[in-house]
């Protein structure tokens, strides 16, 4: 069966995706990454795969030199931005990407960012929070990690994912909206800009979910005026990343310790109840065994009172009989003596 993101979709799946579209009509995206993260890829898949935004594989640098605005046939205006990560361009990237975010108009954006070995690659946190002080504001964004290993997909828990979004958010000065999370695409076209490779998206569609997803984020009317430019020295730029990354290392060892903590509570919580329900266990067998001792105690209690009824019984039987057998002795003695018998029957 074709995957639901990257396949033929089906018929319910392109109801969705219409429908989606639909919603997202006359709506503004910006989509922020650094070279490489495949956000020029998703966005082309909104034209059917043609070269609205350039994108492919580049060596050495991003392929996105400036801001590039374009609108599709249902009208969702789309902004393609560099990315900060490209040392080479970083003051130009910088500068576009401030220009960018001074939009006097609403828009929606979303950063695009990979995950390697479960973790945000520290470049793209560092952008995000570059780009986020610059705005200056409490604004609604989201988060999409891109080019997900189907196999990390696969044994991701959703306790593995809030961990990567914990640590992510808590380096961020405000939170994002919600995450999206896409599958890597198989088979790229490796063919390199400098080698004359073709600009043509890998993708033919959107991904289901990043319709969706998008379509769920809120626009944001931005003040202009706390708007500040984007840092410009790549110097402080990889400072700052070294920076976070540390950060991240914290953060990471102090979810995974408050992890072990949480673990080890449970374990003893588990433990208890163990203990506890051995306990109670063990007393409501005593309380089953008294019961069942009471009512053996009562059942001899009540055969006893039995016997000793029946017995007082046999006894007053007896006891009539000999009465009976002496009445009965008497008459016929008194009744030879009279010359009469007479007995009692």
């Amino acid at each position: 069966m074709a995957s639901p993101r990257y396949g033929i979709p089906t018929t319910a799946q392109r109801g969705t995706a219409h429908d989606a579209l639909e919603r997202m009509r006359g709506r503004r995206f910006i989509a922020f990454g650094n070279p490489g993260v495949g956000k020029s890829t998703l966005l082309n898949a909104f034209f059917g795969g043609t070269a609205a935004f350039t994108s492919g594989v580049s060596f050495g640098g991003g392929l996105t030199r400036g801001m590039q605005w374009r609108t599709t046939k249902q009208g969702i205006a789309l902004c393609d931005t560099p990315g900060l990560a490209d040392a080479a361009m970083y003051k130009e990237c910088a500068a576009e990407i401030s220009k960018a975010l001074r939009q006097e108009e609403p828009f929606s954006f979303f950063f695009v960012v990979r995950l390697e070995a479960g973790r945000v690659v520290n470049e793209d946190a560092t952008t995000m929070k570059a780009v986020l002080e610059a705005l200056g504001q409490e604004v609604a964004y989201g988060v999409v990690f891109n080019k997900v290993s189907e196999k990390m997909l696969a044994t991701m828990k959703e306790t593995d994912k809030r961990k990567v979004e914990l640590v992510l958010c808590n380096q961020l000065p405000c939170k994002p909206q919600g995450f999206c999370y896409l599958p890597a695409l198989e088979n790229l076209d490796c063919a390199s800009v400098e080698a004359g490779g073709s600009y043509a998206s890998l993708l033919a569609e959107a991904p289901l979910d990043l319709l969706v997803f998008m379509k769920t984020l809120r626009e944001n009317r931005v003040n202009t005026s706390k708007v500040k430019a984007v840092e410009s020295d790549n110097a402080k730029f990889q400072k700052e990343a070294a920076k976070m990354q540390e950060e991240a290392e914290a953060l990471r060892r102090e979810v995974a310790e408050g992890q072990g903590r949480m673990m080890r509570m449970m374990a003893e919580h588990k433990k208890d109840t163990a203990a506890m329900a051995k306990k109670h266990k063990a007393k409501l067998r005593t309380v089953k065994w008294n019961a069942r001792k009471g009512q053996m105690e009562a059942e001899r209690r009540l055969q006893d009172q039995h016997r000793e009824h029946a017995s007082a019984t046999q006894q007053r039987i007896k006891e009539l009989e000999r009465q009976k057998y002496e009445l009965n002795r008497r008459r016929t003695t008194h009744g030879n003596r009279s010359g009469s018998g007479c007995c009692i029957s």
